[in-house]
C-alpha cells in the first residue's frame, strides 16, 4: 500500500512507529528546501526505514549530502516506472532483511 502525507510530524509519526517499510521523499533542490529536507533526514536518522530520495538536483554534492544523511538510495525525477519499481523494491528487501 502506499501512504501519502505531506505533514512531518505525521511522517515521523509513520516512519518511527514503524508503520511504512520504506519512505520516499520527493526533494526540491532550491537551496533553502533543501537545508530544511536535509535536517528532516537528519531528523528521520535513527528510523530502521529506508529513505529513498527523487530529486531534480543533479548535483554530486547533493548525493553526497543525501547519502551522508543517512539516504538509501535516490534517484533523478521523473524516474522511470521500471527505476522506481527497482528502487523502491531493493529498499523494501533490505527493511525486511537487514544484514
Amino acid at each position: 500500500s502506499v501512504i501519502v502525507e505531506s505533514n512531518r510530524q505525521k511522517a515521523m509519526q509513520l516512519v518511527f512507529g514503524e508503520q511504512v517499510d520504506v519512505l520516499v521523499l520527493d526533494l526540491d533542490s532550491t537551496q533553502s528546501a533543501l537545508k530544511e529536507q536535509l535536517a528532516f533526514l537528519a531528523d528521520l536518522r535513527g528510523s530502521r526505514v529506508p529513505i529513498v530520495v527523487m530529486t531534480d538536483d543533479d548535483r554530486r554534492s547533493t548525493a553526497l549530502q543525501l547519502v551522508g544523511h543517512g539516504v538509501y538510495d535516490y534517484f533523478r525525477k521523473p524516474p522511470s516506472l521500471v527505476e522506481l519499481k527497482f528502487v523502491v523494491g531493493r529498499a523494501h528487501e533490505h527493511a525486511n532483511h537487514p544484514k
